[in-house]
């Protein structure tokens, strides 16, 4: 089955491969959303955030909720987000995964949106590792290395 470029081109005589497709390129399978599409996925959580309303845990504490200060800036196909932390503070501006089933931000992916780009140009012109200090932290989401294959499809698989 013949995928992506133009009808009869490509394939076979060797020389580089194509360049990688930037659908999902951000690691953990995120495609980057426009404005349009980062605003309603804002609302649609925000509005599953009121109508679950405000529930604690075993503690007496707060659950976590998704709150008007997050902006979604990339989704995975399974609905999970990258989000940035618009809230006044340490965290201002940090890049967060929002899994959509349980809620809550984990330590942050990247400091910023810049340093998210970094990481990841630098992690693909080098083959090196990506999300070293979210892991140096003790951050959950496993470092990776991304590979680009012969058609020009980027994954990220486990580094090791």
């Amino acid at each position: 089955m013949a995928r992506g470029g133009p009808a009869g081109g490509g394939g076979g005589g060797g020389g580089a491969p194509p360049p990688a497709r930037p659908h999902y390129w951000i690691p953990g399978a995120f495609a980057p959303v426009d404005l349009d599409e980062a605003l309603e996925t804002r609302e649609i959580w925000l509005l599953v955030a009121e109508q679950e309303g405000l529930t604690f845990d075993a503690n007496g504490e707060p659950e976590p909720r998704f709150l008007p200060e997050f902006m979604p800036i990339a989704m995975s196909p399974g609905g999970d987000g990258l989000i940035v932390d618009l809230r006044p503070g340490g965290s201002h501006g940090a890049v967060f995964l929002w899994n959509h089933e349980r809620w809550g931000l984990g330590l942050p992916m990247w400091d910023s949106i810049g340093s998210m780009l970094r990481d990841v140009a630098v992690a693909l012109e080098t083959q090196t590792p990506v999300l070293l200090q979210h892991a140096a932290l003790g951050g959950a989401e496993a470092t990776c290395v991304g590979r680009v294959d012969d058609l020009g499809d980027l994954t990220w698989e486990a580094a090791r």
